[in-house]
């Protein structure tokens, strides 16, 4: 009987130090090629941009930019805050957040605006959330460290890489499906489909 109360207690205090501890990652993707994740749109982004596209819902707002002072000849860098505010934004970066990373802040189901700040470095023209680095969620004024995923890179820089991959495979575009009725949630892209 006391083994058993040990062994309860020893998972109840572990299952407490999980819960306090720090947004971790639930779904890893670091040995998928960064350039499947969005040609196989492993983060369901692609009806979320081609609404955007359509002008009918408001992306996220960039509140501020701040390009980095020092130049190299392979890649520039720079700091970006973004507050999500609009519906269809708060929806998916909640909807993003839940698939990708564990032990949220408990208030991100309730907050009317959520902010994100990340570090971002610019390779041959498209900006990539920076690997080494968290970035920062920001839910009802409480600062949280997020680590790195590339699906954030993809939320927050995908929308040109996402009208490419919705040209190249052929996908209906806003124009003939606004809403995205007829097709598949992973956007109709077989699920051993490679660039």
């Amino acid at each position: 009987m006391r083994r058993r109360l040990a062994t309860t207690a020893a998972v109840l205090a572990l299952a407490l130090v999980l819960a306090c501890g720090g947004i971790g990652i639930r779904r890893d993707l670091s040995a998928v090629p960064i350039g499947r994740v969005g040609y196989r749109d492993l983060c369901g982004l692609q009806r979320y941009f081609d609404r955007l596209e359509t002008h009918r819902a408001e992306a996220p707002r960039l509140v501020l930019s701040v390009g980095a002072e020092e130049r190299r000849a392979t890649a520039s860098g720079g700091r970006d805050q973004w507050a999500f505010e609009s519906r269809l934004a708060r929806r998916t970066l909640r909807r993003v957040l839940q698939a990708n990373w564990t032990n949220l802040p408990p208030g991100l189901g309730r907050a009317r605006r959520v902010r994100l700040d990340v570090e971002w470095v610019d390779r041959a023209g498209i900006r990539r959330v920076v690997t080494g680095k968290p970035a920062e969620l920001v839910v009802a004024g409480e600062s949280h460290d997020l680590p790195y995923h590339p699906c954030l890179s993809e939320l927050l820089y995908g929308a040109a890489l996402y009208r490419q991959r919705r040209e190249t495979l052929g996908l209906p575009g806003p124009a003939g499906d606004p809403w995205g009725l007829g097709a598949s949630p992973d956007g109709g892209a077989a699920p051993d489909a490679g660039p």
